[in-house]
């Protein structure tokens, strides 16, 4: 009895241990898989930067042109109000189109100009967070080299680069995936093993029990 109460045990310990060692191995997956999702992000942002700042160079220029245009509108309206005389009613419509003009191209470019050091500022964000998931990622690497599963290749460092952490992330989640079949694997056997140990003790067929239980109904029976 007691032996048997001993195996029992022996393989809830060592289920808990693979379970353990499979939640572990998931939540380096998914770190491995978010620092990829952001690499991505940050490559296209820093990708489509050139053509944003190109884009926002011709429409300052555009509203600059359409600036000084308002502005010698201005002054010609102005101009005219101090000539108007009888047409000073026209004059001042005039001068009110040519004052509202001005207030437009002016704004326009500080719209663009408000634009562009927005860009700047999240260009600037995106290479610190960059830094930032290197950090992240060393920091994953040295958690996956305690990993005794884990291939010499799913071991290695990233590259402190964009290009540098899209290839280690694969490399890892690649490791991970063999590792997490071994431990499937594993676990399997352990499920089967307790299952012909409960059916040995409980005498009745068992498949599919999971070890805990297993080990639970083993455990009451040899205790009654």
């Amino acid at each position: 009895m007691t032996s048997l109460l001993e195996l029992a045990a022996d393989l809830e310990r060592r289920d808990a241990a693979v379970a353990a060692e499979i939640d572990r191995v998931a939540r380096l997956a998914d770190g491995a898989k978010e620092i990829a999702a952001r690499a991505d992000a940050i490559d296209v942002l820093l990708a489509n930067a050139p053509a944003e700042h190109a884009a926002m160079d011709r429409a300052e220029a555009e509203s600059l042109a359409h600036r000084r245009a308002a502005e010698v509108d201005l002054a010609v309206a102005v101009a005219n109000m101090k000539t108007a005389g009888r047409g000073v009613v026209e004059a001042q419509r005039d001068l009110g189109h040519a004052q509202d003009a001005v207030r437009d191209a002016v704004a326009r470019v500080d719209r663009i100009a408000c634009t562009r050091a927005t860009l700047v500022k999240s260009e600037g964000a995106a290479r610190a967070d960059v830094r930032q998931l290197v950090a992240q990622a060393q920091e994953i690497a040295g958690r996956l080299a305690e990993l005794s599963r884990v291939s010499q290749s799913g071991r290695a460092r990233p590259e402190p680069t964009l290009d540098g952490l899209h290839t280690w992330a694969a490399r890892v989640r690649a490791a991970l995936v063999v590792v997490r079949g071994q431990l499937d694997l594993e676990r399997d056997r352990l499920v089967r093993e307790a299952n012909e140990l409960g059916s040995v003790v409980l005498g009745e067929q068992l498949a599919g029990s999971s070890v805990e239980l297993v080990g639970q109904r083993v455990r009451t029976m040899l205790a009654g």
